[in-house]
């Protein structure tokens, strides 16, 4: 599969590639091809290749993330091919939160006038998008927390946001890379608008 992949895209055999998968439902890959370094995402669903690709393109030019090379289709298979971030991933402490919040404002600086997932921005409002969710999770959310007061009370604190930032979605250290002093975000597979504190929050 990997190989079909890399032969249609590079239209050669002369190619290296390595799993760096670390849980999830995309397969990942570090490809080496003709002195160049890329990653290659495969998935069965075509949401999270699609969501990441596109914002990484948000992201273009503002040396945060890695670039976007090549998003198509084989056969029932989604894939994406982005540049290959080198760097190293930051300890988890309470020292270094406040340095990643403080770069992910980066991100947060590209807006939108609705909020949701890249391809259904339909909500004008974040409470709207939150109230959805909550209703399309209802009963998993209730086989955790029977009462459904304390859903109530979460939903009705939901912020009436109507200028919406691009989140990462999954900040975490994990997603974050330190190379040469700069720090680079990876994994935008879950992005979208929203909030900005949702990434806070989730972090």
């Amino acid at each position: 599969m990997v190989e079909n992949i890399l032969r249609q895209e590079f239209g050669s055999k002369d190619f290296q590639f390595k799993d760096i998968r670390r849980g999830g439902r995309t397969f990942v890959f570090q490809v080496h091809f003709n002195d160049h370094h890329y990653v290659l995402r495969i998935c069965s669903q075509e949401q999270p290749i699609i969501n990441n690709f596109r914002i990484l393109r948000y992201l273009e030019g503002l040396d945060i993330s890695p670039k976007t090379v090549r998003s198509n289709q084989w056969y029932d298979l989604y894939y994406s091919i982005e540049t290959f971030l080198s760097g190293e991933h930051e300890p988890n402490s309470d020292e270094n939160v406040p340095k990643l919040f403080q770069s992910t404002t980066r991100i947060h600086q590209i807006h939108s006038d609705k909020c949701g997932h890249l391809d259904r921005l339909n909500y004008q409002s974040w409470s709207s998008y939150v109230h959805n969710m909550v209703r399309h999770h209802e009963r998993r959310f209730s086989e955790k927390v029977s009462d459904r007061k304390y859903i109530d009370c979460v939903l009705s604190m939901c912020p009436e946001v109507d200028d919406f930032s691009l989140l990462h979605g999954d900040l975490w250290f994990g997603n974050a890379l330190l190379y040469q002093g700069k720090r680079y975000f990876i994994d935008f597979e879950k992005g979208m608008f929203g909030d900005k504190e949702f990434d806070f929050a989730n972090t």
